[in-house]
């Protein structure tokens, strides 16, 4: 695999960051149960070699669409990335994801998640290809 930035080869044991277009939804099955995450809609970006890579990607695939690269993990309320409002994230809605992982595809193992840009349901449809 190539890092989609400087194009050297990502070796499977090696880290490595993956940035995703996605739409997630959370939901509980019962009150007593946690919340669970599902995702639909996901279409990955790209396969970089380290973070720096990957966050750039991620402001050049933002800039177009007038947003701005802010990492964080998924709160009660989130704030839309275009628009500025905040909204519920019990409501499906947009991200921006950037997943580092090692292993062997497609078995590969998820280190850590975090979400560099979400959208609202109004600027969910409007924002187009990253």
């Amino acid at each position: 695999m190539q890092c989609n930035r400087c194009n050297c080869i990502i070796d499977e044991e090696d880290d490595r960051w993956v940035l995703s277009d996605d739409v997630i939804a959370y939901f509980r099955r019962s009150e007593n149960e946690p919340r669970e995450v599902l995702f639909g809609d996901s279409k990955i970006i790209g396969f970089y070699c380290c973070k720096k890579h990957a966050l750039e990607e991620a402001e050049q695939c933002l800039h177009k669409h007038h947003a701005k690269v802010k990492l964080s993990d998924v709160r009660v309320k989130e704030t839309c990335s275009k628009c500025g409002i905040k909204f519920s994230s019990e409501d499906s809605y947009r991200v921006l994801m950037l997943a580092r992982e090692r292993g062997e595809v497609p078995i590969m193992e998820t280190l850590d998640i975090k979400y560099a840009a979400r959208f609202c349901q109004n600027c969910l449809s409007t924002q187009g290809d990253f």
